[in-house]
């Protein structure tokens, strides 16, 4: 009995002590109540006379580079966006109450409708979380929140990997035009080069912000709009190492083709091979850009000539392999070679008569000429006197006009490499410099 009687007594001591709490309030909170007591509804704009048009400072500091994505064409940031304007409806003393600046609510107070006009997110939620507003006795309000932006950007592929982007984040109010919310961009370079966190495949080189006004149609008001331009410069390290001084390797490796033995049987193979590595290297690179049809790339145009040079360097081998193996094209090829070079050695033999004839004496000839008389006296006699044995000898001399014909086409092939490597020297160099 003794214990219900302790509990009914402490139960009823801690009900009065309850009933006996107050709230005690300070001056800020004070101010905040009457504040919100006296607010309009958050959607009418500010202002005491609604001709009067509310001017927005827009001010945007980016902290990190999230992603610049070539395929999509899109670019993801982070960063603050800070807007400040006069409410006309906010005014106390702050020596009566000892408050300069309160935080209000962000629902309950008016705020610019401001948002990002080319935004890419289907699940964007303008800030988050969701600030106060910082309203101070003169009636300034300014609000201030970080977020993640997702907004479209035209990429540039022509230079790639040298290549600049400049994106734009284009901010601008939903629903009042420019003569009911005016936006002044603002920059804010010495907060931008404190906040910024280096990106390891873009540069920042800097953010531009400029206002532009649009009139959609002629009926309507135009509209106004904060755009801050995002100057970006690609780390072309990474494509360097591994893409570009692989490429320029194999690329070379097409030169050495023409100087592989037909012998070997590898001649064909390896010019296949290095072929279809270019092909792979090419496919790489074409993968990682937007497929866009206004421009081309000067590196896709390099790749594509010297796949070029190769596949014209395969067609030649093929002909001379075939002229090795005494194939289709030997056949069509050895008159014409036949006769190139009959004509050749009787140019040689005709510069080698003028010259005798040159040296000469006006007594009646040299040494020389008697020697070449002697020459045909005896070439006659052998052409009179031919037997079984001078066939054999043409059969030689036939093979070793097939060996002359084959060590022609050799220096033919030694040739032609050091002219496609000349080609692939000055395809590099031209498109380098291009660049």
């Amino acid at each position: 009995m003794f214990r219900q009687n302790s509990t009914i007594l402490l139960l009823a001591v801690l009900f009065i002590s309850v009933n006996g709490v107050f709230v005690s309030h300070n001056n800020e909170s004070l101010v905040t109540e009457i504040i919100l007591q006296k607010l309009r509804e958050p959607t009418s704009r500010p202002v005491l006379d609604a001709d009067s048009i509310v001017n927005v400072t827009v001010s945007f500091v980016l902290t990190h580079i999230i992603e610049l994505h070539d395929i999509l064409q899109e670019l993801r940031v982070a960063g603050w966006l800070k807007m400040k304007w006069h409410n006309e409806l906010i005014r106390w003393d702050p020596i009566e109450y000892d408050v300069d600046c309160v935080s209000i609510p962000v629902d309950k107070i008016w705020k610019p409708d401001i948002t990002l006009y080319n935004n890419r997110d289907e699940e964007f939620r303008y800030f988050l979380p969701d600030a106060p507003v910082h309203v101070c006795s003169d009636g300034s309000a300014t609000y201030s929140a970080y977020s993640i932006f997702q907004s479209s950007c035209n990429i540039h592929i022509k230079l790639y990997p040298y290549d600049n982007q400049t994106c734009n984040l284009i901010f601008g109010s939903w629903n009042h035009d420019v003569f009911e919310l005016d936006i002044n961009p603002q920059r804010r370079e010495l907060d931008q080069k404190n906040l910024f966190n280096d990106n390891g495949v873009w540069e920042l080189e800097n953010i531009t912000a400029s206002r532009e006004i649009e009139k959609y149609n002629t009926e309507s008001n135009p509209y106004v709009y904060a755009i801050f331009s995002v100057h970006l410069k690609r780390r072309h390290e990474f494509q360097w190492r591994f893409i570009l001084i692989p490429y320029y390797m194999c690329s070379f490796l097409i030169c050495f083709v023409f100087f592989i033995p037909v012998e070997s049987g590898e001649k064909l193979s390896f010019g296949i091979t290095s072929v279809l590595a270019l092909v792979i290297f090419q496919q790489i690179i074409a993968f990682s850009l937007p497929p866009v049809g206004n421009e081309a790339s000067v590196f896709g145009t390099y790749f594509n000539a010297v796949i070029g040079v190769g596949m014209v360097s395969m067609f030649l081998e093929i002909m001379i392999c075939n002229i090795y193996k005494q194939g289709s094209v030997y056949k069509v090829c050895l008159k014409p070679t036949k006769y190139i070079l009959n004509k050749i050695s009787a140019l040689w033999k005709c510069i080698r008569q003028t010259k005798a004839n040159e040296t000469r004496s006006p007594e009646g000839g040299t040494g020389v000429e008697k020697e070449e008389d002697s020459e045909q006296i005896q070439d006659q006699d052998q052409q009179e006197k031919q037997t079984p044995a001078t066939a054999a000898m043409a059969s030689n001399d036939r093979d070793n006009n097939e060996k002359e014909l084959q060590a022609l086409w050799d220096y033919i092939d030694s040739l032609l490499g050091i002219v496609c490597f000349i080609v692939l020297v000055i395809l590099t160099i031209y498109f380098n410099v291009a660049l």
